[in-house]
């Protein structure tokens, strides 16, 4: 009797280390990886020239 209760908390107990579940935003933006952890960007300096009779954008 003493058995089964060691064996069901040794599962449960594995249970606490599993990985935790992929969120929707998680397969939207990607996981942290520590080569995204470092690059902490705030902001984007883009210059770019739009010819809309042409249909062509080019950047500067």
């Amino acid at each position: 009797m003493l058995k089964k209760y060691w064996i069901v908390l040794l599962l449960f107990g594995f249970q606490g280390f599993a990985q935790k579940s992929i969120t929707f935003e998680d397969s939207l933006r990607g996981s942290i990886t520590p080569e995204r952890k470092w690059w902490d960007l705030k902001h984007y300096d883009l210059t770019f020239d739009v010819n809309p009779d042409q249909r062509f954008i080019k950047g500067l």
